[in-house]
């Protein structure tokens, strides 16, 4: 029981992990294109 609940926060915290990180790329993507004289 302890060991998959250490698994199952492994995963979650690689997964919340992955998704801020997709935050903060888009973000910084965003800011790029906005910041380039050429839109699209």
């Amino acid at each position: 029981m302890e060991k998959r609940y250490k698994e199952e926060g492994k995963r979650y915290l690689r997964k919340a992990q992955e998704i801020s990180f997709h935050r903060e790329f888009k973000k910084a993507d965003r800011a790029a294109s906005e910041a380039s004289p050429k839109r699209g």
